[in-house]
């Protein structure tokens, strides 16, 4: 599903001074007292006369209130090497239907509602801005696969957080959540976290800020047992995909353009564009989960698995187990020394050829980084599932419809 949006939209002419060519420029923040934003000073004075002043203005982030979620607004003035802009950043789930546990991937419903609610709401400042010439500066896409519990469910993120993959890993790790890639890249960053603990934790934020009753429908909405009850034991593999890492695959990135392409993507492969970009991104990742399934750490089935694979008849009937027994004896090394250990103390040639044996037993990759943290002779309580792009949704789900019309929260952050 469209999980988040931020969208940039310049300013008409009209308000903007060129500054070192076509494409930059700066804006006078006095043309937004004559809009509904909000416009606040980085410097309050008082003259010798007494009088206050107010300078160096500017539009902070301000919430503009849906039926049951809001959308974080900025104006952008005097930006770096850029035209002046307006930047949209929300949800569509959440403006569509209260909550982002499941949704949609209608690309033209979640921009519609976006462009729509500040229509409505700050119509003045919107009249001020170009939006033909809109454009994505990141799009967030995330999918879910789900555990059989969501004991296994705990386990999965703590198996992950010591994952690698080619150039992909894993940097930040939380109790609930690992982040891959930097915080500040300008291509993607990857997330995978539980969705029931967030699921709790926005639910108690709500209440918390719930002194007049202002978030009762969204508390409703994300509290309901069927909703909660479906998170249980729900990965969600986020992927942030930025403006840069569109265009250098050729990606349109202007709001209509991306919605075009999108649209001619999926009736020319039979699959959504953001499915595609979602498995492109996470591709690294999902390559150290080939071969993934609950694992039998036991020596005994980890040797079956090896002799199975290498083991081959000799010229006189009898099997020779020698290519599984060093594979098993490099096996036992990395449980009692770890992964690291033994690849930094084994000639390289040798390390990857008994990696490439134990893989090709069925033993993923990253079962072996982690193996050292398992017990010897346990079952780990790790389920690694393949992604089902099409199991998205409860068997009742619906598309949502827009919400631009129903009563508005006073104030959601």
């Amino acid at each position: 599903m469209i999980d988040r949006l931020v969208i940039h939209i310049p300013f008409l002419d009209t308000y903007v001074v060129n500054g070192n060519g076509e494409d930059t420029g700066i804006m006078d923040v006095a043309h937004l007292l004559n809009t509904e934003a909000t416009v606040a000073g980085r410097t309050v004075n008082r003259t010798s006369d007494g009088r206050v002043t107010v300078e160096d203005l500017y539009h902070p982030y301000e919430s503009i209130p849906s039926w049951a979620s809001g959308m974080a607004v900025k104006s952008f003035t005097r930006p770096m090497n850029s035209w002046p802009y307006v930047e949209l950043k929300a949800s569509p789930a959440k403006l569509l239907q209260g909550h982002n546990v499941y949704g949609t991937e209608d690309y033209k419903k979640c921009v519609y509602e976006m462009l729509g609610l500040l229509a409505i709401s700050l119509p003045k400042l919107n009249a001020m801005l170009d939006v033909q010439t809109a454009h994505i500066s990141s799009i967030d896409v995330t999918y879910s696969v789900r555990a059989a519990s969501q004991q296994i469910a705990d386990q999965f993120i703590k198996y992950c957080a010591s994952l690698r993959s080619g150039q992909t890993k894993s940097r930040e790790q939380y109790p609930t959540t690992v982040y891959f890639g930097k915080r500040d890249s300008r291509h993607k960053r990857l997330k995978i976290y539980l969705k029931h603990y967030e699921l709790k934790n926005y639910i108690s934020e709500l209440k918390k800020k719930n002194s007049d009753g202002e978030y009762d429908e969204a508390i409703a909405i994300n509290s309901s047992e069927e909703l909660v009850e479906y998170t249980k034991g729900l990965i969600r593999f986020e992927a942030t995909i930025r403006k840069r890492w569109l265009s250098e695959r050729a990606i349109p990135v202007g709001l209509i353009e991306l919605g075009n392409y999108a649209k001619k993507y999926s009736e020319e492969n039979a699959k959504s564009l953001w499915k595609q970009l979602h498995e492109e991104a996470f591709k690294d990742v999902f390559k150290t989960f080939e071969g993934g399934q609950v694992m039998d750490y036991s020596d005994d089935h980890v040797l079956d698995l090896l002799k199975a694979t290498h083991s081959k008849a000799r010229n006189n009937g009898s099997m020779n187990h020698s290519v599984a027994l060093r594979a098993f004896r490099f096996y036992r090394s990395i449980a009692s020394e770890g992964y690291d250990e033994i690849h930094a103390t084994t000639p390289s040639s040798t390390f990857y050829r008994q990696i490439g044996h134990l893989k090709e037993a069925g033993i993923p990759l990253a079962n072996l980084q982690n193996l050292h943290k398992i017990k010897s002779n346990v079952v780990p309580v790790i389920q690694l599932i393949k992604m089902d792009y099409e199991k998205q949704h409860p068997a009742i789900y619906q598309e949502p419809v827009s919400g631009l019309n129903r009563p508005k929260l006073s104030l959601v952050s």
